[in-house]
């Protein structure tokens, strides 16, 4: 007997809106032409917490993502590589901490 019903969450972060305005974006290494490595970003978004229902923030790809963009746009960037979100729960409790971002910043030459 199960405790509660099966439950199935999706996150889905579209780069098309970054990526058809000229901005790269790809969870692998950039292999195409010449480019500079700006530097490693690296973020962790606690979630905020409704303190009358304590009831966490659920916070979409799709913000993480904008986030991450604006972050690299700010440093000078016109790519992402090696872009990874992970979900980080507290072992203690099992419920989410934070989500970590990590990502590598480039700026390609002829974008």
């Amino acid at each position: 007997m199960y405790r509660h019903e099966r439950a199935i969450y999706t996150g889905f972060a579209d780069f098309r809106p970054y990526t058809t305005a000229g901005f790269y974006i790809s969870p692998d290494p950039y292999t195409g032409g010449e480019h500079t490595v700006i530097g490693t970003l690296s973020a962790h978004v606690y979630p905020g917490v409704d303190m009358a229902t304590y009831t966490q923030e659920s916070i979409p790809s799709a913000e993480l993502l904008e986030l991450t963009v604006a972050e690299a746009k700010k440093r000078g960037a016109n790519g992402i590589v090696d872009y990874s979100v992970s979900e980080v729960f507290n072992s203690r409790t099992g419920s989410l901490d934070y989500y970590e971002i990590s990502a590598l910043l480039i700026l390609i030459h002829e974008l």
